[in-house]
């Protein structure tokens, strides 16, 4: 290289991206950002310093997409992604199904706070039943909601946790999810539909799961554990099949404090639990069961159904609840069984054949 002593004419290009604040678009004519790729990097890497909303214009977005940390954001700098018609037929997230455990979902959430997704779909197409996760949330993650939303997966006959439509499990402490939000939205296929798990070291706050309709799990469509401040409301949740394995409308496994499981209506054709909690006890508030319609065993022929199941409960108040169960002969079913101490007030419980009322 020729020797270079004049300093004063050397330059440098250092490129600075402004944080972002305001209403964006992606896609379609003139947008903002040409895909969410792009709008996703410049979230994660620029950061945010107001209200953001991200409009995706109609269209297939084919994934899969992450969403990082975005510098900035909090609550009074939330992010909103929504499709900008407010149709969430027309604004699909897709990732095709694979047999591989790489890339198991369309959108991961990895350690994102106080962001929105509403009006969209986000799917898993394809033939390939072995991985199927929708959603994935991973690392600390807070205020996260979904809001009139449609998000599927493929109908399954098995049960693993690689067929979770929205996925969340806590790892040594390490992936923390607070203040969930699912509301107004559409949840079909999977093994189960949502699964989160906490663990003992570290309790996971507020779930709010309300207005939604689950259709079609093959084992569970809320699955939690280690949870506190747990609210479930006015859901539907349907399975239909005559499932020969167990299945479960709600499972609540070691949660506590002020949950709420009220109106909501649950039925499930085949073997398995309408409400099951295990060991739902600990901290000083009541666990509330209360006004919620469930019918069971349609199509069971033999084995065990329960409309509500609980396992060494504490503090739990079930009232206002009705349960129907209608089985075959050679079943046994169960419309409240507890095995411990609760409060029980004016609920309605019918059992069509073999088994007890409660």
């Amino acid at each position: 290289f020729p020797s270079h002593d004049n300093l004063l004419n050397d330059t440098s290009t250092i490129s600075f991206g402004m944080k972002l604040s305001g209403t964006y678009t992606v896609g379609g004519a003139s947008p903002d950002f040409s895909d969410l790729f792009t709008a996703f990097s410049a979230l994660n890497t620029r950061g945010v310093c107001g209200s953001v909303t991200i409009n995706l214009r109609n269209g297939t977005y084919s994934g899969p997409f992450t969403l990082d940390s975005i510098p900035g954001s909090s609550a009074s700098n939330p992010v909103l992604i929504q499709s900008e018609s407010g149709n969430a037929n027309l604004v699909i997230l897709d990732n095709p199904t694979s047999g591989s455990t790489l890339n198991n979902f369309t959108l991961n959430i990895f350690r994102s706070d106080f962001v929105t997704f509403q009006n969209m779909t986000i799917q898993r197409s394809g033939t390939d039943l072995s991985f199927t996760r929708a959603i994935d949330l991973t690392g600390h993650t807070y205020n996260i909601r979904f809001i009139g939303m449609k998000i599927y997966s493929p109908v399954t006959n098995t049960t693993t946790t690689n067929k979770v439509v929205i996925n969340h499990q806590t790892s040594g402490g390490t992936h923390r999810l607070i203040n969930f939000t699912l509301a107004q939205s559409e949840v079909k296929g999977g093994s189960y539909h949502l699964y989160f798990t906490g663990n003992t070291l570290i309790t996971e706050l507020k779930d709010s799961i309300y207005q939604n309709t689950f259709d079609s799990a093959f084992n569970t469509s809320y699955y939690r554990t280690q949870g506190t401040d747990l609210y479930v409301n006015r859901n539907i949740i349907r399975n239909f099949a005559s499932n020969t394995a167990t299945a479960y409308g709600i499972w609540l496994d070691n949660c506590k404090d002020s949950t709420v499981i009220s109106s909501n209506k649950i039925y499930i054709a085949g073997l398995g639990n309408g409400i099951y909690l295990n060991a739902q006890n600990g901290g000083t508030k009541q666990t509330l069961i209360i006004n919620n319609l469930i019918s069971m065993g349609q199509t069971v022929t033999s084995g065990s159904v329960f409309g509500m199941n609980l396992n060494n409960p504490n503090r739990v108040y079930i009232a206002y609840n009705s349960v129907r169960i209608k089985c075959g002969t050679s079943a046994n079913g169960n419309g409240l069984y507890a095995y411990s101490s609760g409060s029980f007030i004016n609920n309605s419980l019918i059992n069509n054949k073999i088994g007890r009322a409660h």
